[in-house]
């Protein structure tokens, strides 16, 4: 039995002073998805690629010719101008008149170079490992690729007219594809249909469709109806919506591509559910075919391997893949939070890091005190909680948020205080600083903190020992200072352990025991007062302790959201109302 042949891929792209690129190279994996902010050059790459199928239909039709070129002659193809799916105009980078050239490594060795040339206009040169290409078949057997293209979508004709399966495929891979939809469907094979229609009702639930049925015309040309059944209601395709329109047109595209050696997409997440998105690269990975996508869907790139995601910048001289990138573990640790994370960050171009998933809960909470603007209602940040405090992680997810979206993204930071320093608290915000828009550490230990005010602290026990039968009067600010006393040696433990622990890196020759003199110092004085207490103690623990205290005298446990009730605007820490103005601000911008 004779060995299987290893299919032939499209192994690199390589473009010289081509569009943006001065220079640049991309290895293509089994699935290359393209990521990047808008004008990183993703779409230059998928014109590559256009460009080149178009080339290679003349290549298969054509015995090539002798080229003369700067480099010496070659054979090859001239290419039809009219024909080329890019601007020739600014094919060259910087407008030069050197040439452009795109170059195609095969695995099997050989190269294809698309020229553009000011002169000469568009052509296809082989560069082979082997015999020179002088006949057709030569050509075929030397170049065994093919080129999948999911051309620019629109939506499907109202009564799309019966034309000829040569028009149909001359428009294929054109803008023009959506007007031959049913043609496409009607002229097709029993099994390809079937195989497409159990891919629409696997993809989109309690929906059948049918093949294309023609109506003669008797005063006009004759007609294609193509009709669906959802939720047993029959109507033609072009009353279903856009969304379905462009969905049954990927999925055309896609399964047409089984035998293609490469399939090439450009943002197909466009009117498409997150659910269908991950669909469609299941889709991909079951035919098997290489793939090359640029994208900016979150639900993609998160549904990816890393190893497939490249970050592509027309300022690099190569595509960067994220395996390789400090990105990648930021990214992978946000789990399947950053799924969603990412998808509401990328519509609005805006992100708020905090370290808990209920600290937004609590900000708003306090907000509310202030304005209904202040994070109220679509003043409301996507927020990307980062499980505790961790600045570096922090960086990292603004740095990949970035190279996936573009430098001009707005994003914010607000870390707890914990137990540090102010001169900790300052060498941290420096570093965010670089990073983020808007970076904070707080003053106080936690955001907890905040609502522990003695007039809110007061009110608040006072009303929920009024709820209580039969209760007698409390003394509240007694009450929280005897939780206070509890809670000092610990506090002040781990108020000193940090200290010395920060001095003794920032300031290597100072002796411990004086870094302990002067942590125990700076304790003492904020501990004097009952503010002081309430902002260096745990504000969780506190209110946890404050609250089985209560329970004890059978009132009921107060709450953050009644603790912000009970206070006025101007109530609310200083340094808090600047925040929450400052991260309202940073929104709406």
């Amino acid at each position: 039995m004779s060995e299987p042949v290893e299919r032939v891929r499209i192994t690199r792209l390589q473009l010289i002073n081509f569009k943006g690129f001065s220079r640049f190279s991309l290895k293509l994996e089994p699935m290359t998805m393209l990521v990047g902010p808008n004008n990183a050059g993703k779409s230059t790459i998928v014109g590559a690629f256009r460009a080149l199928s178009v080339a290679l239909r003349t290549a298969r039709t054509r015995t090539p010719t002798i080229l003369r070129l700067a480099d010496g002659n070659h054979r090859g193809y001239r290419i039809a101008t009219d024909q080329i799916p890019i601007s020739l105009e600014n094919a060259q980078y910087n407008y030069s008149d050197d040439d452009a050239l795109a170059t195609f490594t095969l695995s099997n060795g050989n190269r294809l170079r698309l020229v553009f040339s000011k002169d000469a206009g568009c052509l296809l040169v082989t560069l082979p490992e082997g015999p020179i290409i002088k006949s057709t078949a030569e050509f075929k057997r030397q170049y065994p690729i093919d080129i999948g293209v999911v051309p620019v979508l629109g939506p499907l004709e109202h009564n799309e007219q019966v034309v000829e399966d040569q028009t149909v495929q001359r428009n294929l891979q054109t803008h023009r594809a959506s007007r031959n939809f049913r043609n496409y469907w009607r002229s097709s094979s029993i099994d390809d249909f079937e195989e497409f229609r159990q891919a629409v009702q696997d993809s989109w639930e309690g929906i059948d469709i049918q093949r294309p049925e023609m109506t003669i015309g008797v005063d006009g040309p004759s007609v294609l109806h193509m009709m669906c059944t959802e939720d047993r209601m029959t109507r033609e395709l072009y009353w279903m919506g856009f969304g379905f329109h462009i969905w049954l047109q990927i999925m055309t595209h896609v399964l047409r591509a089984r035998d293609a050696t490469i399939l090439i997409m450009d943002e197909p997440e466009t009117y498409m559910h997150p659910a269908l998105q991950r669909y469609l690269l299941s889709l991909l990975r079951e035919t098997g075919v290489d793939c090359l996508l640029a994208t900016h869907s979150s639900e993609l790139v998160a549904e990816a391997e890393r190893s497939e995601v490249a970050l592509i910048d027309k300022t690099q001289h190569s595509g960067k893949w994220l395996r390789s990138t400090a990105h990648s573990d930021a990214l992978d640790a946000l789990g399947s939070k950053f799924n969603f994370a990412l998808t509401d960050v990328l519509r609005q171009r805006t992100g708020l890091l905090l370290e808990g998933d209920t600290d937004l809960k609590l900000l708003k909470q306090l907000g509310r005190r202030l304005s209904p603007s202040v994070l109220g209602g679509a003043h409301v940040p996507p927020v990307v909680p980062l499980g505790g405090h961790h600045p570096d992680k922090a960086m990292d997810i603004a740095r990949a948020m970035k190279a996936l979206m573009g430098p001009d993204i707005r994003l914010a930071v607000v870390l707890d205080r914990d137990y540090r320093s102010d001169e900790e608290l300052r060498k941290i915000e420096t570093l965010l600083q670089k990073e983020f828009g808007l970076a904070r550490v707080l003053r106080r230990k936690e955001i907890e903190n905040y609502f522990l005010t003695p007039n809110a602290i007061s009110k608040a026990i006072a009303s929920r020992n009024r709820s209580a039968e039969g209760a007698s009067s409390i003394d509240a600010i007694a009450v929280a200072d005897a939780v206070l006393d509890s809670m000092r040696t610990n506090t002040e433990g781990l108020f000193v352990s940090q200290y010395v622990s920060f001095g003794g890196k920032d300031r290597p020759g100072v002796d411990p025991s004086t870094l302990t003199r002067e942590a125990m110092e700076r304790f003492r004085d904020q501990w004097r007062t009952l503010e002081g207490r309430l902002a260096l103690v745990s504000g969780k623990k506190f209110l946890r302790n404050l609250n089985s205290t209560l329970q004890e005298r059978e009132v009921k446990p107060i709450t953050t959201a009644q603790l912000a009730n009970q206070m006025s605007e101007s109530e609310i820490p200083l340094e808090m109302r600047t925040l929450l103005r400052h991260i309202s601000q940073f929104t709406d911008q």
